[in-house]
């Protein structure tokens, strides 16, 4: 019996396409098949790039994740924690109902003003303490500080309303919370000997304004917690001061007075201690966020400029 060599067969080419080509070829993966491969996502950025979505934001710093404090402590006295709106609600409903029918407030002639401000600055920090969201703050108690927040949004309001009125107004307001206001007080002035010599330094430092200028920017660092922040603040603080002595004897110093005892000695003392308090309890000192090159600069003034601009347009077909 003869045998028959046949040559060995050329290997056949398939294409990329064929369900029977060779996956392990790296010409033919589909890593390198435009139609296959995945499409890389180009970087976008929000405001440039890209619309501004709400999701977009940094929420990663703690009080972007504020919760209930029962959802997290431990409530040892478990009633204390629990919400009690409606009871809450009916004690002070029955109070003001007591206050309002008792025969001392319905006597005819009697000024009742001043009984109605304090009536309703009660009902809203009952309604700041029971509807308010939590804060930072919890100890004693987070309804503690919601009535804090309350007191602060009065404080505010009657800011704004004392804004649109005159000053005879204005301190007739007053006048109404506390009878001694409305008087005249006695006017000093701080600019009459500006002699650069110590018994004037000691007698300008010896006054309860630099105790408030220490004070206040010690505070003014708890909050800020910005260094360049403050400083520009207090430079600011004395320029104002400057254009506000024909209003005020009290702002009329001398040059040492603001820039060397209030500013370099007073205000800096505070701002360094209560940074000081800031870095010991390890609260994160906030910073101004600089652009360190041209190109972010520019980049930071287009994207302000959009945010200026709609999110979106709708395509007409």
């Amino acid at each position: 019996m003869t045998t028959v060599f046949s040559p060995p067969s050329r290997p056949r080419a398939v294409s990329a396409a064929s369900p029977t080509s060779d996956r392990t070829d790296p010409l033919l993966s589909e890593d390198n098949d435009p139609y296959l491969s995945p499409e890389v996502e180009k970087t976008s950025i929000p405001g440039i790039t890209a619309p501004v979505r709400w999701y977009d934001a940094d929420r990663t710093e703690p009080y972007t994740h504020i919760k209930p404090f029962d959802a997290e402590h431990d409530t040892s006295v478990e009633f204390f924690f629990k919400p009690a709106t409606l009871t809450v609600l009916a004690i002070a409903l029955t109070f003001l109902a007591y206050i309002a029918i008792t025969n001392d407030v319905l006597e005819e002639g009697r000024e009742k003003s001043l009984l109605g401000i304090y009536a309703s600055i009660s009902a809203f920090l009952v309604f700041s303490m029971v509807q308010f969201r939590d804060g930072p703050f919890v100890r004693p108690h987070p309804a503690f500080w919601r009535i804090i927040l309350g007191i602060n949004l009065l404080y505010e309001l009657g800011l704004v309303y004392m804004l649109f009125e005159d000053l005879p107004t204005a301190r007739k307001y007053l006048q109404m919370l506390d009878s001694s206001l409305n008087k005249p007080l006695p006017e000093k002035s701080y600019a009459e000997d500006c002699s650069f010599t110590f018994t004037n330094l000691y007698g300008a430092a010896v006054d309860i304004f630099a105790l408030a200028h220490f004070l206040g920017w010690l505070g003014k660092a708890l909050i800020l917690r910005d260094y360049w922040l403050c400083w520009i603040l207090s430079i600011s603080f004395e320029l104002a001061e400057y254009s506000l002595e024909h209003q005020l004897a009290n702002f009329k110093e001398c040059w040492w007075d603001h820039w060397v005892l209030d500013v370099l000695c007073c205000n800096w003392l505070g701002l360094y201690i209560g940074l000081k308090i800031c870095q010991y309890f390890e609260v994160k000192v906030r910073g101004v966020p600089l652009s360190s090159t041209v190109g972010e600069a520019e980049a930071a003034d287009i994207r302000i400029l959009l945010l200026s601009l709609p999110v979106s347009r709708p395509t007409v077909a």
